[in-house]
């Protein structure tokens, strides 16, 4: 009964809060180009749901810290604060929830393979539990025994990852440690690093050598999350000055050394502050989004880390967070928000305008260079003045060999790198084109300067002469 009645007062402040927001959302929204500055878009996603209770059996969610969609867009959140994983089909209706018989304790990581198996980071209780889809124990993953590992270190996981070869990735303060099935210790990947800091550079100058060697000890930030994508590579976001997105290959490289642009953030006394990423996510076209603590705003990019869309904020609103943790989409696109300090589920739903968007993003990806054209005039034809548009036409036309044209979109989008690149590669054309053209030019030209020199240089000695000799050639 206490339950029932808590879920129905949890029920009502939920309304209360929400209610009338579905009607009273923009229609605009905003991108950050490469500049900072930002630029009016078309609004790219929408709430269509805010999940606040998951009714008599599941109850409320207490600090939840950690959201998964499976391959069937089933969703799972780890309900950290309940010690339990709990499970909502793709309509985000409770379906069940798993406690390890009561055993889980502060479980703040989940995953769930391709067969329904679950994988627990059972933080409390330093282990990962994998259990089969009904909850049903199988064995356990504990730290394992290397000389790699220190005896004193904890093995306290929050988040993990199972590769599609069957290595278990979890996140080990600055780098991902990996154990295979049999939990052995197959190594580390993808190590952090101290970030440039100003301030540090000015106390190594002048420090003592004590305190150059405390510096030197400096540990580098930890991850905040990470995920797999199909193409092998680890997304990652870290809690540096720079380079808080990360993409790292095997060979545990950052192809992102610069990181993605992101709105400016202030603090609450007006000061600008570096950003917190707190989670990311990859869909099969490979866009990055990436959710900010600090804003609560989630952030997409291309491919290439154009930003595409921005949304979600602070505050007590639907779509809106006071405390977003983890973030997750399904195959349908939408994306799922979780904030911990509400204990509530934000559902957020492509609009048409980015569906097309996305489209023509992963058109361009996939090299169908003639479709993505198409693509993106449809987004023009939508808005002309999204900043994307032109840059897209740009580059789908310069690879399908229309420099010139190209060009010209290139210079609409502002897009100086790739205007220049374009025209470049259009001076060369026109002059491997023309090439005889310019020979036969530039032989005609050198020929008649050469024949010029000799005639005026004849014609010189004959005035000369002339004016030495007289016409018959006598010195006067």
């Amino acid at each position: 009964m206490k339950k029932i009645l808590r879920g129905l007062i949890s029920a009502g402040v939920a309304a209360a809060l929400t209610c009338g927001m579905f009607a009273s959302a923009a229609d605009t929204d905003y991108i950050i180009d490469s500049k900072g500055d930002k630029l009016a878009t078309p609004l790219a996603y929408q709430v269509s749901d805010v999940v606040t209770y998951l009714g008599a059996e599941g109850g409320s969610l207490k600090e939840p810290q950690d959201i998964f969609v499976d391959n069937q867009d089933n969703i799972y959140i780890a309900d950290s604060g309940n010690n339990r994983i709990v499970k909502l089909d793709a309509n985000h209706q409770f379906v069940a929830e798993f406690t390890d018989e009561g055993r889980l304790n502060n479980p703040q990581g989940v995953f769930v393979d391709d067969y329904g198996h679950l994988f627990i980071a059972d933080t409390g209780n330093q282990r990962i539990v994998h259990t089969d889809a009904a909850g049903a124990y199988i064995e356990e993953f504990v730290k394992p025994e290397t000389d790699m590992i220190d005896e004193s270190a904890d093995f306290a996981v929050r988040k993990i990852f199972l590769s599609d070869q069957g290595y278990l990735y979890m996140i080990k303060g600055q780098q991902f440690m990996m154990v295979d099935a049999y939990n052995e210790f197959k190594g580390y990947v993808g190590a952090n690093e101290v970030g440039f800091s100003l301030m540090r550079t000015l106390i190594r100058l002048f420090a003592s050598e004590e305190m150059k060697r405390r510096i030197a000890t400096v540990d580098p930030p930890p991850y905040n999350n990470f995920v797999i994508a199909d193409d092998g590579m680890i997304y990652a976001v870290a809690a540096t000055d720079s380079a808080q997105i990360r993409k790292i290959n095997s060979a545990g490289k950052n192809l992102y050394p610069t990181g993605y642009i992101a709105e400016t953030i202030y603090n609450e006394n007006g000061f600008s502050t570096a950003p917190n990423y707190v989670d990311i996510a990859v869909n099969d076209e490979g866009i990055v989004s990436v959710l900010e603590q600090k804003s609560g705003k989630v952030y997409q990019y291309d491919q290439e880390g154009n930003m595409l869309a921005a949304f979600g904020g602070t505050g007590n609103k639907q779509g809106k967070f006071v405390l977003p943790v983890s973030l997750a989409q399904n195959s349908a696109g939408e994306v799922f928000v979780l904030d911990q300090s509400t204990g509530y589920v934000h559902v957020f739903t492509p609009t048409q305008f980015f569906k097309q968007v996305e489209a023509a993003v992963s058109l361009y990806a996939g090299g169908d260079y003639d479709a993505a054209y198409e693509q993106w005039k449809a987004v023009a034809a939508v808005d002309v003045n999204y900043p994307l548009a032109n840059r897209g036409l740009a580059l789908s036309l310069y690879k399908l060999g229309d420099l010139e044209q190209s060009m010209a979109y290139f210079k609409l989008a502002k897009d100086q790198a790739g205007f220049s690149k374009a025209f470049d590669d259009y001076r060369y054309e026109v002059l491997r084109e023309y090439f005889f053209v310019v020979v036969l030019i530039a032989a005609v030209i050198v020929g008649g300067a050469i024949f010029l020199f000799f005639f005026l240089k004849k014609l010189a000695r004959k005035v000369l002469n002339q004016y030495y000799y007289g016409d018959g050639g006598n010195k006067k």
